[in-house]
């Protein structure tokens, strides 16, 4: 009993450290780019973005820079949110570049990405 006592409150302060850790940045309310909220970003962190059409530099090409993160819209699992949530390429490249060292932890969700543009995968 003792040693499940010990077991149950390390598992809860890990949880507590890892949610600590975390943070949330969102787009456009606190950063105008999908690219600059990125870049603030830590491993582990999560960038939510609001519906609309988010086009031009710093909304295409997206680069997670080998960071472990989340980029989605403000519900995945909505088809009316997902499909409100547009990155817009503009037939100038892609809609996001995982060629750093991105990993399974690096992901995308819940966004609809039109007009990109590249030789070999035009959405990512």
């Amino acid at each position: 009993m003792k040693l499940m006592k010990k077991t149950a409150v390390c598992f809860l302060a890990v949880l507590i450290c890892n949610s600590a850790i975390a943070a949330v940045h969102y787009v456009p309310d606190e950063y105008a780019t999908i690219q600059v909220a990125v870049n603030a970003c830590q491993d582990f962190d999560i960038v939510i973005i609001a519906p609309g059409r988010y086009y031009g530099s710093g909304n295409r090409n997206i680069n997670f820079n080998g960071k472990s993160i989340t980029v989605r819209s403000i519900d995945p699992t909505d088809p009316n949110v997902v499909n409100s949530t547009v990155i817009d390429c503009e037939d100038k490249g892609r809609g996001f570049a995982f060629y750093m060292g991105e990993n399974a932890d690096s992901t995308v969700s819940g966004l609809t990405i039109t007009n990109g543009y590249a030789l070999l995968g035009g959405a990512v």
